[in-house]
């Protein structure tokens, strides 16, 4: 139930991924490379990271299990799928699937993603009801993974966030955060990015991030549940268009690192048995003189 390709009148707003997709599951071996296998297939425009884990791979000292990158949803297949059409005002397109995510022993998680689109509308809008289907508690992390690339995102684009409390993830990103909120040039041997955000939410509890290009003509505004996303990351990895150019968007119950490190800060979200955790994502593309004013306002 990710999203593989986003396109607003002609332009692509997701990224040039180095893999050509998309990539059926079945190939894709997430314990290749030591863990790192969800890589040859991730080349989607919105992808999920989670559901029992997320971050890098290695292993749970409490648990013993081998976790993988970014865990296991974004390569499970939906077990049931449903478009419904509402012909009358507000038309609309929905797309509802149901993803089961099942570890004998340990996990049982049912995603079902409600996907929606207004015809002849800017906006995007992602619903999600995570299920602890399990008779006792059970850890839950979630990372909306949104990508994105030329035009939206290239050198001299910028990026604001409505933020309480701001940290680089490591020496990498705090060697460029003076920076952080401009895309650079595509740079060879460019050291990936990361910073961490506690969201401030608005009065209507959204999160909310801003993306302009440099001209300020083409821009998107993204939006999200603060209290069940109540953290954003930013991911900036300017090497050359070739080698995947890209910017990260990601709201997220927690942060990128290991598993066992979001435990030790509280970043787990625990489920009780039959407990449903809900979320949303809204996209708005924003274009000429609206472009413009959002990009001079405030977050």
């Amino acid at each position: 139930m990710g999203i593989w390709r986003g396109f607003w009148r002609g332009l692509p707003l997701g990224w040039q991924a180095p893999v050509l997709g998309p990539v059926h599951p079945a190939f894709v071996d997430l314990h290749d490379r030591d863990g790192l296998g969800w890589l040859d297939g991730f080349d989607e425009w919105i992808v999920r990271c989670g559901l029992a884990s997320n971050g890098p791979p290695g292993i749970d000292p409490q648990t013993g299990q081998r976790l993988t990158l970014h865990g296991r949803i974004a390569n499970q297949p939906a077990h049931y799928v449903e478009v419904r059409i509402q012909r009358h005002a507000p038309y609309a397109i929905q797309v509802i699937g149901k993803v089961q995510e099942t570890t004998l022993f340990f996990s049982d998680f049912l995603l079902t993603s409600k996907i929606t689109l207004w015809p002849g509308s800017a906006e995007l809008l992602i619903e999600d009801e995570v299920t602890n289907l399990r008779s006792q508690s059970t850890p839950m992390q979630l990372l909306y993974h949104c990508n994105f690339g030329p035009p939206l995102a290239a050198a001299g684009s910028t990026v604001r966030v409505a933020y309480r409390s701001m940290q680089p993830r490591d020496a990498a990103a705090a060697a460029g955060l003076s920076t952080w909120s401009t895309l650079d040039e595509p740079t060879p041997g460019y050291a990936e990015q990361v910073f961490l955000f506690v969201a401030e939410a608005d009065a209507a509890g959204q999160g909310q991030a801003w993306l302009h290009t440099a001209r300020q003509d083409l821009g998107l505004h993204l939006s999200w549940s603060a209290a069940t996303l109540p953290y954003f990351n930013l991911w900036k990895n300017c090497v050359p268009i070739s080698d995947g150019y890209v910017l990260g968007l990601e709201p997220a119950t927690g942060y990128p690192y290991f598993h066992d490190v979001e435990r030790q800060a509280g970043r787990l979200v625990s489920l009780g048995a039959g407990q449903t955790w809900s979320g949303h994502v809204r996209l708005r593309i924003l274009e000429g003189e609206a472009a413009r004013a959002a990009a001079l306002q405030g977050p």
